[in-house]
């Protein structure tokens, strides 16, 4: 498909809902807040960023079985992966790098520190209660790393009854199978909840194709899963509650065709090999209403990252990483204004088969943030300062105008800067490649946008530009390369009695400055549309769109990677209050695609599933 027929057939396709409005609503825009954009609880529609929110009726009615499916519907997000389900895969936000976006689950970061990458395919959508995307610098917040923005996924909560919960179960084809677990309640200030589930595919199609370079071993990979998340909390006056957060999530994917010894970097022919992943993260937090305008919150948090190759039995090597915080945030409220500063405490460990020259690292940093809103006039600003024990200081901010046109119309715009450090194999990479002489890369951001939220209509639009310095590309890695990151976004939703019609679109063009050249396994374009139908109040339809241009597999742009779309679709039916049932297909014209040259990736697939809830 041609980038320019693409681009047109989905801005049209985004205008949709745009057709279908009137001006016969003046409610306001959504009850919900946004958190993740200045960690500031504010109104969507008054949030200076582009921050989407999915809810968990979002994740319900979708067609997506895994959490990359799930993200890719999402304005702005591009997802990749080295295989089907489980595999390694990338996220790449507004054309920014997949190390250059964190990702955090209630607030705990999950990154390797070694790669600079979370292992998100792990997460299971049953322990998700939401999930706020932010796009654009966000380092002046977050810290390093939050060029291209952030992704925080919400865990279930806790039912506000006694006792509760639900249990599911689903099958599907090519050997797919699961069951979960949600019991969570709240009693006498007590609140807990407990999630815990495993699912498996046997695979239907091999990791790599033919392009492998060290041997494509055509096979059927699988994926299994296991996990369990919990939360207890107690509120112990009023305003003042001690909580600690668990999960631990294990992902054992196979992936085949060969590989390179680790000494000499040859190629060696291999059978099946299994990439066992473990995420696990532990959180102990305080919050404390000081008076009706200040609370103060501390929170001590460990994240691991483990994963292991193995071959027949025998690990062929491991990695471990290990992200130990603490901290301390100080939020207020005066009239027109909100305002948060705090601090915050990080070190890094790494352990592997083999020794790293440098295996931990000290990170520091003061912020604060406020955000004001006076006669329709809208401000944000933020200001962070990190010292790392390795590079020293770098200050990041943002300053971010907007102005109320209407109750439910904001034009905003805004400036930001941000920074990524080197990770531990850029720069030590034992076995040949680490450049332990890079530099931090830095960017700044200018966006600027229109919101406009009713109760059944809204559109976003968005404009964006980013400039990378000191971009780490090759291997050895080196600082080379400037990228310059432009490109604009528009989306919207229409609620039309029993229709919902929703869309997206973002047009981009993450350029390499020293080649003029796209970067790798980006598209220029890619949307979604979907409609939502609701005949009545036990039946529910769901259909979706996602729509992906052309992208390159080579920094010089001479291996193109094909476009594609990729229908799905789920009904519903919901006999009464306690059982739903679900039919749900994925890919449902079995498109034969790539996003990774040498790789392929999931088939047509189809899952239906019940629950019931108690």
């Amino acid at each position: 498909m041609q980038t320019k027929t693409l681009a047109a057939s989905l801005l049209l396709l985004s205008a949709a809902p745009l057709a279908l409005a009137n001006d016969s609503h003046n409610d306001t825009a959504l009850e919900e807040v946004v958190i993740t954009a200045t960690r500031i609880s504010q109104n969507p529609l008054k949030s200076l960023n582009d921050v989407s929110i999915i809810t968990r009726a979002d994740i319900e009615k979708s067609n997506a079985q895994f959490l990359p499916e799930l993200l890719q519907q999402s304005i702005g997000l591009e997802t990749v992966s080295n295989g089907g389900v489980g595999s390694v895969g990338s996220l790449f936000t507004r054309g920014t790098n997949t190390n250059q976006t964190i990702i955090l689950i209630d607030g705990v970061r999950l990154v390797s520190a070694t790669t600079g990458t979370a292992s998100y395919n792990h997460i299971p959508l049953n322990q998700i209660e939401r999930i706020e995307v932010v796009r654009g610098a966000s380092s002046s917040v977050y810290g390093a790393d939050a060029i291209g923005g952030v992704v925080q996924i919400f865990t279930r909560k806790a039912e506000n009854q006694p006792f509760g919960g639900d249990i599911g179960v689903k099958i599907g084809t090519e050997g797919q199978r699961g069951i979960d677990a949600n019991l969570s309640g709240n009693t006498h200030g007590v609140s807990y909840q407990l999630s815990a589930g495993t699912e498996r595919t046997d695979g239907g199609i091999s990791a790599t194709n033919t392009d492998y370079p060290f041997g494509h071993h055509p096979d059927e990979d699988g994926y299994q899963n296991q996990n369990v998340s919990g939360r207890l909390a107690y509120e112990w006056a009023e305003g003042q509650e001690l909580s600690m957060r668990a999960l631990r999530y294990k992902g054992e994917a196979q992936y085949d065709g060969g590989g390179s010894d680790p000494i000499t970097w040859a190629p060696i022919a291999r059978d099946d090999e299994n990439y066992i992943t473990h995420l696990t993260q532990f959180s102990i937090a305080s919050k404390n209403r000081i008076n009706e305008q200040l609370e103060s919150n501390l929170q001590f948090s460990t994240s691991r990252d483990e994963g292991k190759s193995v071959t027949q039995g025998s690990t062929d090597y491991f990695i471990k990483s290990k992200d130990t915080r603490a901290q301390w945030t100080l939020s207020g409220q005066h009239k027109h204004i909100q305002w948060q500063t705090g601090a915050e405490w990080l070190k890094q460990n790494i352990d592997s088969d083999t020794d790293y020259v440098v295996d931990s690292r000290k990170n520091w940093a003061f912020f604060g943030a406020m955000n004001a809103d006076y006669n329709r006039f809208l401000i944000e600003s933020s200001l962070r300062q990190d010292r790392d024990s390795q590079y020293g200081h770098h200050t990041t901010g943002r300053l971010a105008l907007g102005y109320q046109l209407t109750d439910a119309l904001v034009g905003r715009i805004s400036y930001g800067t941000a920074f990524r450090v080197p990770t531990f194999n850029e720069l030590y990479y034992p076995y040949g490649g680490g450049n332990p002489l890079l530099k931090p890369e830095k960017s700044r951001s200018w966006e600027a946008g229109l919101k406009y939220h009713q109760s059944d209509f809204s559109v976003d639009w968005t404009v964006f530009q980013t400039q990378l310095e000191e971009m780490i590309n090759g291997w050895p890695a080196q600082n080379i390369n400037e990228a310059t990151l432009v490109g604009t976004s528009l989306a919207a939703s229409k609620q039309w009695q029993h229709f919902k019609l929703y869309s997206n679109v973002t047009y981009q063009d993450p350029r390499d400055d020293s080649n003029d050249k796209l970067l790798i396994q980006r598209a220029r374009v890619f949307g979604n549309i979907g409609i939502d139908y609701q005949p009545h109040e036990k039946w529910s339809i769901n259909t979706h769109l996602h729509v992906h241009g052309r992208s390159f597999a080579d920094a010089a742009n001479t291996t193109s990677l094909g476009g594609y779309g990729l229908l799905g679709m789920s009904v519903a039916y919901k006999p009464n209050q306690q059982w739903q049932l679900r039919l749900s297909g994925s890919n449902l014209l079995d498109k034969q695609y790539t996003t990774v040259r040498g790789y392929h990736t999931q088939g047509r697939s189809v899952v239906a599933s019940g629950r019931y809830q108690f």
